[in-house]
C-alpha cells in the first residue's frame, strides 16, 4: 500500500475543521427541527403581505429564518408581524 504525505498549512486545516464541524451541526439542526415541529411544509406569513413560498425541504429552514428576518427588517417592520409555521399551523418562529 502506497501513502501519500500531504501538507497542510494551519489555515486549510482550520478551514476544514470548521466545514465538518459546521456540517455536523446542521445536520443535529436539521434533525432537532423535524423532531420538535414535524416534517416540512413551514409557512411563512407576514400580517400585512400574506403568505411566502412554502419551504418543503428542513435543510433549508435555516435560510429561510434568515430570508424572513431580512425581509422584515427591510420594510422596518410595516410588513406586520412575521411567523413561520409548520403544516399543523404551529407557531415555530416570530418576529414583531
Amino acid at each position: 500500500m502506497n501513502k501519500k504525505q500531504i501538507r497542510l498549512t494551519e489555515q486549510v486545516l482550520h478551514r476544514i475543521i470548521k466545514e465538518s464541524v459546521n456540517k455536523m451541526l446542521k445536520e443535529n439542526y436539521v434533525n432537532e427541527i423535524i423532531e420538535k415541529y414535524g416534517n416540512p411544509p413551514y409557512t411563512a406569513y407576514f400580517r400585512y403581505e400574506g403568505f411566502w413560498d412554502a419551504c418543503n425541504d428542513p435543510k433549508y429552514l435555516e435560510d429561510y429564518i434568515l430570508d424572513v428576518e431580512k425581509h422584515y427588517s427591510s420594510t422596518m417592520g410595516e410588513c406586520g408581524q412575521a411567523s413561520i409555521c409548520n403544516g399543523d399551523e404551529e407557531e415555530i418562529f416570530t418576529i414583531g
